[in-house]
Order: C-alpha cells, then structure tokens, then sequence
C-alpha cells in the first residue's frame, strides 16, 4: 500500500493472516424420519489479524489531508463455538427447521496503535503524555492494547425458526406458505468494543 504523508511516499507492508482451524461435527436421522440433527463444534486460531488502522501521524510528521487508514497486522485471536440445527418432518405437508449458534471470538494479543491516545486504551500512569521524549515512547508503546475484547460485528448468540406448508391445490399447483423467525444477539461495531448494536429480531412471512 502506498499513500502520502506531507508528500513524502510511503509503503505499508503487512505480513499473511495465518489461522488453524479444528472442526467436529455429527449428523444423525430418526429411523421415522421426523427428526434429523446436524451438530458442529468448532475453534479457530487466528494470527497475524490484519485490520485497518487510522494515522494521523507517521514519524511525528502529520498525514495530509484526511488521515488514511492503513492495514496493519494488530495480533491474535481464538474464535470458539458451537452450532445445533433441526429438521422436522411433521407429515407429508408440514416441515420445520431450527438453528441456534454460540460464539466466543476473543482477541488474545491485540494491538491498534492509533488507539494509543484513547483514555480507554491508555496504559496505567499515562493518563498525560510524559514530558521525557523516553518516557513518552514508553506509555505510546504500552497504550493502546484490546487484548481480551471480543472481535468486531461476531454475536455471542443467534437463532432461527422455520415453518413451512406445501401440499397439492389443483392441478399442476401447489399451495405453499412459510414463516421464519431470526434473531441475532448484540454485537460490537469495533475492536474497541466501545459501541454496540443491540439484538434484533426479523420475521419474513411468505
């Protein structure tokens, strides 16, 4: 990436994203065929996240005009979780189906540098920016870490239900109808975990 700071080029270079990711599962059908169960278990090693990141500064110059973001590698993360869905086969007119999914994504060593001046995020004794150039380097390096927030725009919970009907009309046609419930639990619009979007819950009839 190549952008200009006081018309000085500058390259950004960022290393590749790793994750291990480690997955069991089962699946199993009633011998009626009323239920069938699909079950996962799952957890994800993520290192080397890349995200962007806002600089106002770079080398105690200021940036140009608006302050661009760069992508940067900003540490680690274990995302955890497990996900349950159900069939259901009522009769030959009558299905059904639900889901429910919980997940942990935390960040484990995580670090966002234009996040360093924050109050939230400053280091503990660097509430005000130390006179000493030393000292000042030394909070600016300590500050800014949101190891142990969740990741960004990932609920913890979600849900969904299903109900559908299909059976002959007349002729060629059929009558159909479905009903479907979802519902996704709050979820942090940034790694700060400083803003929230709350639950929601959306119902589709057709």
């Amino acid at each position: 990436l190549t952008t200009r700071c006081t018309d000085i080029p500058l390259i950004v270079s960022v290393d590749p994203e790793k994750n291990v990711t480690t997955e069991f599962g089962a699946k199993g059908v009633t011998a009626d065929g009323f239920l069938a169960v699909d079950l996962a278990v799952y957890r994800i090693d993520w290192s080397d996240m890349v995200l962007p990141e806002v600089v106002t500064s770079i080398e105690g110059r200021p940036t140009a005009g608006s302050p661009p973001a760069f992508n940067r590698n900003i540490g680690d993360a274990t995302i955890k979780g497990w996900e349950l869905a159900a069939d259901l086969r009522f009769n030959d007119a009558w299905t059904g189906r639900i889901t429910t999914a919980y997940t942990d994504a935390q960040l484990d060593s995580a670090r966002i540098g234009s996040f360093q001046y924050w109050p939230s995020f400053r280091a503990p004794g660097c509430a005000s920016v130390p006179s000493d150039p030393a000292d000042a380097n030394a909070c600016d390096a300590a500050s800014g870490f949101v190891s142990g927030n969740q990741v960004l725009r990932v609920s913890p919970w979600t849900f969904s239900g299903s109900l559908s009907y299909k059976a002959p009309a007349f002729g060629d046609w059929d009558l159909f109808a479905r009903g479907d419930v979802t519902w996704r639990d709050s979820w942090y619009i940034g790694n700060d975990n400083l803003g929230v979007i709350p639950d929601n819950t959306k119902v589709n009839l057709r």
